[in-house]
């Protein structure tokens, strides 16, 4: 239990302790310099401002586990409102962007909407004492579909950046260099050399494309 809540907020914190052990400490005293790359497996897919994101979701599981071991034995049903009010503030932080890709952006705020919009139908029929035992299988059936399908979605994503990222790289390989158009080899400072006909007094000994870059050097 130890270990998980230091790894939780190590993460969680790895987004301002970084700057302030930058600031204050040495490469080589400086403890999240060297788990660097371990946080940044973490961190990567956020904008700036958002890297805590993983370490946030983190917090919210704890603290959910720790309220429901006490709630589920005694107001169990009191468990679906909490889940609607923490899927509304991760909603609210998601539509502020929290990825760099808006695809991930848009797949994790579906599956929230999901999440939230499940625990809310469960707790309206226990309000209404809609015990139909039919209907809240379905509804979590249909809950459980669609996660599914968002997480699978979420995997082709990354695998369709991988395969592109790969593929650009190859190419870059197989053509390290642009082909010559053998019906223009000339230079084009030279080409302009010789179709200056009537050169002005200052110009006589350069074309005009010297003269520009001259412009652009000395100003």
């Amino acid at each position: 239990m130890l270990t998980g809540l230091l790894y939780t907020i190590t993460i969680f914190s790895s987004q301002w302790m970084q700057r302030l052990c930058g600031r204050y400490c040495r490469s080589s005293w400086d403890p999240f310099y060297r788990f660097k790359p371990f946080l940044d497996a973490y961190t990567g897919p956020y904008k700036d401002k958002y890297r805590y994101w993983t370490g946030l979701l983190l917090i919210v599981r704890l603290l959910l586990v720790t309220v429901f071991s006490y709630t589920t034995g005694t107001i169990p049903i009191i468990n679906n409102y909490i889940i609607v009010f923490t899927a509304a503030i991760l909603i609210y932080v998601l539509a502020k962007e929290v990825y760099r890709n808006k695809i991930f952006n848009r797949l994790e705020l579906f599956y929230m909407v999901n999440l939230g919009f499940t625990a809310l139908l469960l707790a309206l029929m226990n309000k209404f004492e809609v015990n139909d035992a039919i209907s809240s299988t379905t509804i979590m059936a249909l809950s459980i579909s669609l996660s599914m399908t968002v997480f699978i979605c979420t995997v082709l994503v990354h695998l369709y950046n991988v395969m592109k990222k790969f593929c650009s790289s190859k190419l870059k390989f197989t053509i390290p260099f642009k082909f010559a158009d053998p019906l223009n080899e000339e230079e084009p400072l030279l080409r302009e050399v010789r179709d200056i006909t009537c050169p002005l007094p200052n110009e006589a000994l350069y074309p005009s494309v010297v003269n520009e870059r001259e412009q652009l050097i000395f100003d």
